[in-house]
């Protein structure tokens, strides 16, 4: 009889640990990622920030993008979201005078030694014209900055 009834408990146990399992599952496919790249006058922007708004946000999920432009956003709740880019401009004295630790004479890191300079309205969450609507999955979303 003791063993029928842990026999029973066992069971449960297994059950609800199935469910919280597929309960997390499925949290994580009901999510959101967008990828691309961010191109301005027909060029890859390296270095920019990319952030991903979503309506009344006050932080932003983004990503920086690599040296060809390229970029990747996971983890996004589907919904509308506002699109911002920002680049920033290297020291007046250079890329190479940017205090860099652990990197010998100052020399630039890898994707570090291009800036593209591109319109300031894409920087603000009020400003941009750039919109997405993120579905679950993954989406592509190239950038063209020559709007």
């Amino acid at each position: 009889m003791a063993s029928r009834r842990l026999n029973e408990q066992a069971a449960r146990v297994l059950w609800l640990l199935g469910l919280v399992s597929l309960i997390g599952v499925s949290g994580c496919a009901s999510k959101g990622t967008v990828y691309g790249k961010v191109t301005y006058k027909g060029e890859p922007v390296p270095n920019a920030s990319v952030g991903l708004w979503a309506a009344k946000a006050t932080e932003s999920n983004g990503a920086t993008t690599t040296k060809e432009g390229a970029y990747e956003v996971g983890n996004l709740v589907p919904g509308t979201y506002k699109v911002t880019v920002t680049t920033t401009a290297p020291p007046k004295g250079g890329i190479s005078q940017m205090p860099m630790p652990n990197v010998p004479g100052g020399t630039p890191m890898p994707g570090q030694e291009k800036y593209v300079e591109i319109p300031k309205k894409f920087a603000d969450q009020s400003g941009t014209p750039l919109t997405i609507t993120v579905t679950r999955g993954r989406q592509p979303l190239d950038i063209n900055l020559d709007q």
